[in-house]
């Protein structure tokens, strides 16, 4: 408990003292008290001092005493007391006038009581409260410890906190996601509550702004915001030299006081090792998961029943239908060309534990659990979903566009990275199809459509037969008989007539749509198909003369993509 001046007043040699100025600072806590003789007294304090003082060295000047009521309260003197007797028989009226502006409290004591004895009661005391608050810090430390040793995890260490300190406590990871809530453990729940909610949205709007903060130190953070200003105590968890984490609580029902100010700050370190045995148990896991994925894809499966039980014992379901995605920096071989990657080991390490982070973040919580592992420049995921069930592989499409978008707001502007996504199946041995799928729905992705996008194989169509064909000899030459003609019309007319072939196919040749998307009137429409079966002497009526264009138009797009000169 602080010693205050309103306390101190309270001691019975203070018993006599008359507070005649400075009310309003009541509350300032004294940590020491000193006596003040000399006009350089302000220039030795540090904040919290009780200073007594006969007056001597500024009884003939006002200035004087104006510059060290001012200077006193800028150092954060806790009161001043003016011991009446030779120079003074009471405050002088313009000590009284500049102490009540700056709310320094001001005393007048009697004359016939010695310093010391108006010194050594406020020491005994302070150092009776040090002692106190000593004995209770370590009373806080044995309580969370014990909870520790018991091995009940950071559930029950955040559950006691929240009762030594009395308020609700959450503690969230680096990115905001939530790693537990002293409300909701207690409560037994499964939804996070409108207050823990409320938290962690204050937390990631600020996120930027908090990151600096020093660990294992208690921050107030205030801000008047509308429609409800809130005060935070924000306290980072660092462990081995990262920060993990934040202990999140509200000041709803008054300011922390000392002692659980204390408590925080112990049990943030306690949070910290408890985070670092923690990792270590998922850095293991880590390893055996991406072992087991690297088996299924890339080993020679003779005994599916072990390889089952392997993933059983991982919560990890080979039974069900699932799908692997691979996660990869476009156009790596010429990223590692750069010469700060080549000079710089550590930036492909990075940018791997930075992807692994994000994808294992993203799903920490999806219903059946993920299997992932780094290899050279990609990460490979495997997780299960019900591709007959139309929700389930929403959620997916959802999960894996927003985590490309976070992977890609942290790359760096000269980099972007995308995700392909492989065909579903079912069965130990068809990991290694799905494997495939995906390594080329993330090559035909970006040939197609460039760097950054999230392509599913089962969308690629025939794509997946052209990009194999890529590299034919008679692929250009067959285009440029088909399209030739229209491609140099566009060029020299500045026309449109490939967009248009292009968007009439893509809208299954309906005038209507098409007109409606390239935003002209369906005669225009028509107008343009006329010239195209013109230029190109064939008939989009006629089925084999509508492949033939559709299969220019794929083949353009292909041919495009791969920069053929042949073609532009």
């Amino acid at each position: 408990m602080d010693l205050t001046v309103r306390e101190v007043m309270k001691i019975d040699v203070f018993s006599n003292a008359k507070l005649v100025a400075g009310a309003q600072g009541l509350d300032r806590v004294v940590r020491i008290a000193n006596i003040a003789e000399t006009p350089e007294v302000a220039s030795w304090m540090k904040g919290g001092e009780l200073l007594i003082t006969g007056g001597y060295f500024f009884k003939d000047s006002p200035e004087l005493r104006k510059q060290i009521i001012y200077e006193l309260a800028a150092k954060g003197v806790a009161a001043l007391a003016l011991r009446s007797g030779k120079y003074f028989e009471q405050a002088p009226a313009d000590m009284i006038i500049y102490a009540n502006e700056v709310g320094l409290p001001l005393m007048e004591l009697p004359a016939d009581v010695p310093y010391m004895d108006l010194m050594l009661p406020i020491f005994e005391t302070v150092i009776n409260n040090q002692y106190h608050l000593l004995k209770k810090s370590e009373d806080i430390h044995h309580a969370l410890l014990n909870v520790v040793l018991a091995g009940k995890g950071i559930d029950s260490i955040c559950v006691a906190l929240g009762e030594l300190i009395n308020h609700p406590v959450i503690l969230v990871n680096a990115e905001g996601n939530l790693l537990t809530d002293s409300s909701l453990v207690c409560s037994k729940e499964d939804v996070i509550n409108e207050h823990s909610r409320k938290l962690i949205k204050i937390f990631r709007e600020n996120r930027k702004q908090l990151a600096g903060l020093q660990p294992h130190i208690v921050h107030h953070i205030t801000k008047n915001a509308i429609p409800m200003p809130w005060r935070l105590v924000v306290v980072p968890v660092e462990a081995a030299g990262i920060i993990n984490g934040y202990l999140i609580i509200e000041e709803t029902e008054g300011l922390l006081d000392q002692q659980e100010i204390i408590a925080v700050e112990r049990a943030s370190t306690i949070f910290a090792l408890e985070l670092l045995k923690s990792r270590a148990s998922i850095e293991t896991e880590k390893q055996i998961r991406g072992e087991l994925l690297d088996y299924l894809i890339h080993g020679n499966i003779s005994n599916t029943e072990a390889v089952m039980r392997w993933a059983s014992n991982l919560d990890f379901d080979l039974l069900s239908e699932g799908v692997v995605f691979y996660v990869a920096i476009d156009s790596f071989e010429e990223y590692l060309l750069q010469d700060d990657v080549q000079d710089d080991d550590n930036k492909v390490s990075d940018f791997k534990s930075k992807v692994y982070k994000v994808v294992n973040d993203y799903f920490f919580d999806y219903p059946s659990g993920i299997l992932t592992m780094v290899k050279s420049n990609c990460l490979i995921g495997l997780i299960n979903v019900d591709s007959q069930d139309k929700d389930a592989w929403k959620l997916l499409q959802q999960r894996l566009s927003r985590l490309l978008s976070e992977i890609n707001s942290q790359m760096e502007k000269r980099i972007t990275v995308s995700i392909g996504v492989g065909n579903a199946f079912i069965g130990v041995r068809n990991v290694r199809s799905s494997f495939n799928d995906a390594r080329s729905a993330f090559k035909i992705g970006h040939f197609l459509y460039g760097g950054g996008n999230l392509t599913f194989f089962n969308e690629l169509g025939s794509y997946v037969v052209l990009y194999e064909l890529k590299d034919s000899a008679v692929m250009a030459p067959f285009v440029k008989e088909i399209l030739g003609n229209v491609m140099s019309h566009d060029e020299k007319k500045q026309s449109e007539l490939f967009r248009t072939l292009q968007e009439y196919f893509r809208l299954n040749c309906n005038i209507k749509q098409t007109a409606d998307s390239l935003f002209i009137h369906k005669n225009s429409v028509i107008y343009r198909l006329k010239q195209i079966e013109s230029l190109t002497g064939r008939d989009l009526s006629k089925g084999s003369d509508c492949f033939d264009l559709q299969l220019g138009v794929k083949l353009m797009q292909v041919l495009r993509s791969y920069e053929y000169p042949a073609i532009r």
